[in-house]
């Protein structure tokens, strides 16, 4: 189960909603299905062996984390997971995209409760001008997402501070 906690109200990230995206729809389509379900057991492996460090009982990650250049992953499966997605998407930023997606959607199907926090980065992309996001993930399985608060009226503010001591 994954929660995102960026806004609030704190959402829940459904596994099908992100099947649905255009980054794993192409990439079912293109990937032959033994290396899609090689590169899925790869983030899952990544993803089972994370433990927490020695000055925190946190358990939290970032896809570079998981399989970049200092992942504790083997490297020939790492090599595969980059080599297949490359094939699909070109060595681009859409295949970034399509890696965090990847990752976004194995961590949704998890039974852990994780959470999901977009931060923004010190960089813009220079197609879009929007700041660049990275997502941080963590495990909480004590976890209760906020409620959607009915956002106040006018009226009920007015009243707040019209009150008479």
């Amino acid at each position: 189960m994954l929660y995102d906690v960026t806004r609030k109200p704190d959402r829940e990230v459904l596994p099908d909603d992100l099947l649905k995206s255009e980054y794993l729809k192409k990439a079912v389509k293109e990937i032959n299905p033994v290396s899609f379900e090689k590169m899925c057991r790869t983030l899952d492996l990544a993803l089972d062996n994370q433990k927490p460090s020695a000055s925190s009982n946190l358990i939290w990650t970032r896809f570079g984390a998981l399989v970049g250049h200092s992942s504790g992953e083997p490297c020939r499966d790492i090599n595969h997971l980059w080599e297949k997605g490359i094939d699909a998407f070109g060595e681009s930023k859409v295949l970034m995209k399509f890696m965090g997606t990847l990752l976004m959607w194995r961590i949704s199907l998890r039974k852990e409760t994780w959470l999901v926090y977009r931060q923004e980065t010190n960089n813009v992309d220079p197609d879009t001008g929007k700041t660049i996001f990275v997502c941080n993930y963590w495990i909480d399985d004590s976890f209760t997402p906020v409620e959607d608060v009915e956002a106040p009226t006018l009226e009920n503010l007015m009243a707040k501070f019209n009150k008479k001591k």
